[in-house]
């Protein structure tokens, strides 16, 4: 007798948030000039552990690229002593066997406290002087990132959490934590709605390479989303 087991790819979390603004302090307009990307601890080991996992990293490529093109800097980090970024992103700064370029430039640091910005070494090094706003991608939702946006929240940063492009081990203390940040002042939003906000305009320079890589994300999440049979044989 066969058995068919249909298995979904696993939705990241809060992936139906609508863009919410923190009640307790006033946001200014995101702008290109003055907004950095972070990238926190997207790391080999967790991959088995988190299952929207696949997800999160596919929609942090897509953000690290769209960075590239609107001109924004993007720093990467990693957390000690796990395994390093997986290849997927780490092959976009990682400079080729026949030594050519990457794709990106990245400001990049391992750490071991949770912050990305506790260590003013480490700020530096990642926060550009002239950000006035972080957006950030990456695990995990109740602790690097929470840690991360409380410290730029103190020292009067705009935070914009992509609530598509973050995930943890513990999603009830990731969804807590979210709640927490908005209620601090953090922005709640997805991929493409602050994309487009930075953009303001079909007439962006950067608009028509920017719809591209969108598209090309949707396509990778639709493949994500399709489900996967397996057969088993029961005698």
């Amino acid at each position: 007798m066969l058995t068919q087991v249909v298995k979904k790819a696993a939705t990241p979390l809060c992936a139906a948030a609508s863009r919410c603004y923190g009640a307790s302090r006033v946001v200014r307009a995101p702008a290109p000039e003055n907004v950095a990307l972070f990238v926190c601890d997207l790391q080999d080991t967790f991959l088995p552990h988190i299952a929207p996992m696949p997800r999160v990293v596919k929609t942090t490529k897509a953000m690290m690229r769209i960075a590239k093109v609107l001109g924004m800097p993007i720093s990467v980090t990693e957390q000690l002593p796990f395994k390093p970024t997986v290849e997927e992103l780490r092959a976009l700064y990682t400079p080729g066997p026949d030594g050519a370029a990457p794709e990106l430039e990245v400001a990049f640091s391992t750490k071991s406290t949770f912050s990305m910005v506790k260590e003013p070494e480490m700020a530096a090094r990642l926060l550009p002087a002239r950000a006035s706003a972080v957006i950030m991608t990456g695990i995990e939702g109740h602790v690097c990132i929470a840690q991360t946006t409380r410290d730029l929240l103190a020292a009067d940063k705009d935070v914009y959490l992509l609530v598509d492009a973050i995930a943890s081990t513990n999603a009830h203390a990731c969804a807590v934590a979210l709640q927490q940040l908005q209620h601090a002042g953090a922005v709640l939003t997805t991929t493409e709605d602050l994309v487009f906000e930075l953009m303001g305009s079909a007439k962006h320079s950067g608009f028509k390479d920017v719809i591209k890589i969108i598209k090309e994300l949707k396509r990778e999440l639709a493949e994500l989303d399709k489900p996967t049979e397996t057969v088993t044989a029961k005698l």
